[in-house]
């Protein structure tokens, strides 16, 4: 299976949701699609951005959510990554006001595993494109105390199954 038949795989999910457990089937193709995406050249990046359409952009983003959680319940570092590569190829295009609530988890649960959000940041910005490099280099340069739980209204709960995170 290549990206982009992942891609498309992928848009069956949007109506049918993420599926049970985590991680889930889906979850695990979105990590292909991200270990294909992080391999691949400049121009291909480029062209796997570009065959997201709209309605597979918010799914995208959700899978930042749950690689972050995985990666709180596993201590899984690379999942923190994937977290972060969900936003490169997204690519901002939905709404950035959602990426920026996912970057406050990631950061989150970077601290938590004490992981240097930074130098993730830096690999994940020289695999994206320069209009997402721009929104992540912005979301480095913010004040700390905007990038808190508390300030953007995330809850961190136990479950039976570990940490988990709920928004507002």
């Amino acid at each position: 299976m290549n990206a982009f038949s992942i891609i498309d795989e992928l848009r069956k999910f949007i109506r049918r949701g993420y599926g049970d457990g985590l991680p889930s089937k889906v979850d695990h193709l979105f990590s292909q699609l991200g270990g294909y995406y992080i391999k691949c050249s400049p121009e291909d990046r480029e062209r796997l951005r570009q065959a997201v359409d709209d309605d597979t952009r918010l799914l995208l983003v959700g899978f930042s959510d749950r690689f972050a959680t995985i990666a709180a319940r596993t201590g899984d570092k690379a999942c923190l990554f994937l977290a972060l590569v969900a936003h490169s190829i997204e690519d901002f295009r939905y709404d950035a006001r959602e990426n920026i609530f996912r970057l406050v988890l990631i950061e989150h649960v970077a601290n938590r595993l004490g992981v240097e959000m930074d130098e993730l940041m830096k690999v994940v910005i020289d695999l994206s494109s320069d209009h997402c490099a721009n929104y992540l280099r912005e979301y480095l340069a913010r004040p700390s105390e905007m990038n808190t739980l508390e300030t953007m209204g995330i809850t961190e709960i136990e479950t039976e199954v570990g940490v988990g995170y709920q928004y507002g």
